[in-house]
């Protein structure tokens, strides 16, 4: 899609077309390379956790020639999250718990039963890779099995259109782009929350009143989190050369000679090693204004 891109716009670059047409080529083309780190990202953006949804947002009508055609796509690439080690462990307590909640007098009737396949037990789970390993581990605390999750999810844990099915209905789409625009305007705005709590914070629930009043402006507030970060890796850094050349003085036979140039405390670090002081792009993503 990239190069496809690039040699249209080659082609309207050659043909001295509008600075309209070529801008709308140029935003078509910055969004698919910010697309494609991510897609070749090989550290988290992996396995079950990986999502990539094409959803059509403009279509070409039919005409009698010719049948309806998709003409412009949305691309969302998505990492979903990882369920934490304290999450399956959680999540296979339950399942223990479970176990001896309904076999109080014979927690291992179960077992039994289900070794000698004397029973129809089954497992259900969404298409979510979060929602699927906490299914796994459920399964196993509450079967008592032994061995890695994954085997126990493809045996055990069942994701088709059946399980789907049994999930709540969604909040219909043009009520959830209403909100997620709400949320938007408020996030992305210097106006205090408590200057508009009747729209931002619409609920009696005391914790969230509070911190929406604690918040403040939130894009204030994100200036503020990201001043402070930076602020403390540099402290960090600071702290590591200090901590390097206290080391350093305290070595035997490391007390340096006057004249001598003093040894660089990054000479035997990776090629790829990155000083604590610098700020590196991480990849694409919100730019904070």
């Amino acid at each position: 899609v990239a190069a496809e891109l690039r040699a249209q716009l080659k082609e309207l670059e050659a043909a001295g077309a509008g600075d309209e047409k070529k801008q709308g080529i140029r935003d078509e083309l910055q969004n698919i390379e910010l697309v494609i780190p991510v897609l070749e990202m090989t550290d988290r953006f992996s396995g079950l956790e990986r999502k990539v949804q094409l959803k059509a947002s403009k279509w070409k009508e039919a005409t009698e020639d010719s049948p309806r055609k998709v003409v412009q796509i949305q691309v969302v690439a998505k990492w979903g999250g990882e369920l934490t080690v304290n999450g399956l462990a959680q999540a296979q307590d339950l399942g223990s718990r479970l176990r001896h909640a309904l076999y109080p007098d014979d927690p291992t009737g179960l077992l039994r039963l289900h070794s000698s396949f004397r029973h129809d037990f089954k497992i259900y789970s969404s298409q979510e890779g979060r929602c699927q390993i906490t299914a796994a581990a459920f399964t196993k605390g509450f079967l008592d099995l032994d061995g890695d999750i994954i085997p126990i999810l493809v045996s055990l844990v069942t994701r088709e259109k059946y399980a789907q099915s049994l999930l709540d209905e969604p909040v219909p789409k043009k009520l959830r782009d209403q909100v997620k625009k709400k949320i938007e305007e408020l996030m992305l705005s210097y106006q205090d929350l408590g200057e508009v709590f009747e729209a931002a914070c619409p609920t009696d629930h005391t914790g969230l009143r509070e911190a929406a009043y604690r918040i403040g402006s939130p894009l204030q507030k994100l200036h503020t989190i990201r001043y402070d970060v930076l602020e403390y890796i540099q402290e960090i850094a600071a702290s590591k050369d200090r901590t390097f050349q206290e080391m350093r003085r305290h070595q035997p036979g490391a007390k340096l000679k006057e004249g001598s140039e003093e040894e660089d405390p990054h000479e035997d670090c990776g090629d790829d090693a990155v000083p604590l002081g610098i700020q590196v792009p991480v990849g694409p993503g919100v730019q904070i204004p």
